[in-house]
């Protein structure tokens, strides 16, 4: 019986592709806060931040109420993710008997 070390199994975990020789893709760089909230994402990302489905936000867009979207298209739209906590904190409430911000 072989003695298997833990670098024997983690080198056995990698991909073929970083065992083949070939480099792994350079780490991204960090993204500031700031770019992050104002990065566009699309409605998918923007129903999963809201945890809501991609059919509900279809509905709040077509009735209107919904968060504000960008029109990239007549087939591409994009949420920016700081429009969607703006959305999601306006309609935050302490109990059931509280109407809101008029």
């Amino acid at each position: 019986m072989s003695d298997i070390t833990a670098t024997d199994l983690a080198a056995s975990d990698q991909p073929a592709a970083l065992t083949a020789g070939v480099p792994a893709p350079p780490p991204k760089e960090p993204i500031s806060p700031e770019e992050f909230w104002n990065s566009l994402i699309n409605e998918k990302a923007a129903a999963n931040y809201l945890d809501l489905t991609d059919r509900t936000m279809q509905a709040l867009r077509q009735r209107g109420g919904g968060p504000r979207y960008i029109v990239i298209s007549s087939r591409c739209l994009r949420y920016r993710r700081i429009d969607l906590k703006a959305w999601a904190d306006a309609r935050m409430r302490s109990s059931t008997s509280d109407p809101g911000e008029t």
